[in-house]
């Protein structure tokens, strides 16, 4: 059973049951605040309840609320209502992943200019809540379920949550709405570069009151589920708690602070994977009503420990195969230490390329690649050529060397078959460029692994070593930094 299904008690419950998860919200002290004694027009006992409903539609003030539903309006007709159901199992999980998915782009020229930066957070800047209420007020991906990420590290969501209180006296009357609450809610979520953590906060704005709300109060409830079945004992399929109800008003002073960690437990050799979907449910209460539960936003984490994401070596593996006839290095070696960290990967990231960048030579290259792979080496025209990588829709996959060193040979060594063929331009230390790269799994050698897949769906040209070079160091600084492992999809972007 769902721990949903009896979280009334779990709400009410305070630090020492939190304590017990290790998800604990806090609060800071808040201004002193109005309340208002439950209303009874009767003068005599009725029964005091609420609805809560959940919306994007920020532009109705409380007694606009209220006025429509004494009209015989409901909040789901309103647009205030339901949610779509949260993903509780990994087949769940993955339909959401699948459907949802959006993507964030990193600039080459960031990536390169950080290189020397100590964290992750010198080059990603956490969400913040007025940069999330903007993305809501202009229609953008906060407003959605699954909420807005930023990049792998930046996450958020807002929701303008509606409490409608309502008054029956006796068995046989109609209730009446009698009060009306409404409140933007912003949640923000962080995860790490260095530890198997993820950071939320959720806070109130714009608060509206109308009518007699009975002083109504807000709680939230933070639950976490485990999709990868390949982890057994996993923290996150049973760790779940839940904020007291407390006045809105104290939402809006200060935001409320949930922590979730994954430790490494399991995995495969090279990386300790643990997937999770985090949701977040709404509870409302006005006056003597019971409180009601409704489903709020979701996110998507991955915790991972890998042995290949790491700082570069300067020196190359001597046990690789020379890398001068292809060119780019675009996977630098890395020390054989473990590396924690947490990150929203319900997205397919892109590097961008600029034609006006240090890159330019490969930017081009890879622009003719993806618009017009007819016009590139090697030639096939049966089955026509088509070049993977220039979208979401069309991704590459990450191909890890340390995990699969042949495969990253096969693929240099098809790219080097047809460099052999190219007469070496006049420019400036000419090195064989090739797209997709031969660290991804769609790279030249893909035939040998995919016997479905015809010969020739990549291209090959000389560049100038320093656009190569450049392009090669912002691949390889960029997989460290966000944490791209193998087999994660991304694309490369191309931009004046």
């Amino acid at each position: 059973m769902s721990s949903r299904l009896r979280r009334p008690a779990l709400v009410l419950a305070l630090a020492a049951a939190m304590a017990v998860t290790g998800l604990t919200p806090t609060y800071a002290a808040s201004p002193p605040y109005a309340t208002t004694p439950p209303y009874d027009p009767s003068g005599g006992e009725g029964e005091s309840f609420v609805r809560i409903g959940v919306g994007n539609d920020a532009s109705r003030t409380a007694e606009e609320i209220l006025q429509e539903l004494k009209g015989g309006a409901t909040l789901r007709s309103l647009g205030y209502g339901d949610l779509p159901k949260v993903p509780r199992t990994a087949e769940e999980a993955a339909e959401f992943r699948r459907t949802t998915a959006s993507t964030y782009g990193v600039n080459a020229a960031d990536v390169t200019d950080a290189a020397d930066a100590p964290t992750t957070r010198d080059l990603y800047d956490p969400v913040t809540q007025e940069e999330c209420l903007a993305d809501f007020r202009r229609g953008g991906r906060s407003g959605l379920p699954e909420g807005w990420v930023k990049n792998h590290y930046a996450w958020c969501a807002v929701k303008v949550v509606v409490i409608a209180h309502y008054y029956k006296v006796g068995p046989f009357t109609l209730p009446v709405p009698i009060g009306t609450s409404s409140m933007l809610v912003t949640f923000l979520g962080n995860g790490r570069a260095d530890g198997r953590r993820v950071d939320y906060t959720a806070q109130g704005s714009k608060l509206d009151m109308s009518g007699f709300p009975g002083d109504p109060k807000f709680g939230l409830d933070f639950d976490c589920v485990s999709t990868y079945a390949a982890v057994v004992g996993d923290v996150c399929e049973d760790s779940s708690s839940g904020s007291a109800l407390t006045p809105l008003a104290m939402w809006v002073a200060a935001p409320a602070r949930f922590t979730a960690d994954a430790p490494a437990t399991a995995g495969a050799e090279h990386e300790r994977i643990v997937k999770a979907v985090f949701s977040f449910g709404m509870w409302g209460k006005a006056g003597s009503s019971s409180p009601q539960l409704k489903d709020g936003p979701r996110s998507t984490v991955r915790f991972d420990t890998s042995d290949y994401i790491a700082r570069p070596e300067p020196e190359p593996d001597a046990h690789d195969e020379p890398t001068r006839a292809v060119g780019r290095r675009d996977e630098p070696e890395q020390r054989p230490e473990l590396v924690d960290g947490a990150v929203f990967d319900n997205t397919v990231p892109h590097l961008v390329y600029r034609l006006g960048g240090k890159e330019a030579a490969v930017a081009e290259h890879i622009r003719t690649a993806l618009e017009d792979p007819t016009a590139t080496v090697p030639a096939r025209s049966d089955p026509p050529k088509r070049i993977p990588g220039g979208s979401a829709a069309s991704p590459l996959h990450r191909l890890v060397r340390k995990k699969n060193p042949q495969r990253v040979r096969d693929n240099r060594k098809a790219v080097r078959t047809e460099c052999a063929k190219l007469i070496k331009p006049g420019v400036p230390r000419p090195e064989c460029d090739e797209f997709p790269f031969a660290s991804s799994l769609e790279g030249a050698g893909l035939p040998t692994y995919r016997p479905s897949a015809p010969y020739g769906d990549f291209s090959v040209k000389y560049v100038p070593g320093a656009d190569n070079s450049s392009a090669g160091g912002a691949l390889g600084a960029w997989y460290q930094r966000d944490r791209i492992l193998d087999g994660d999809p991304f694309f490369i972007r191309i931009v004046p």
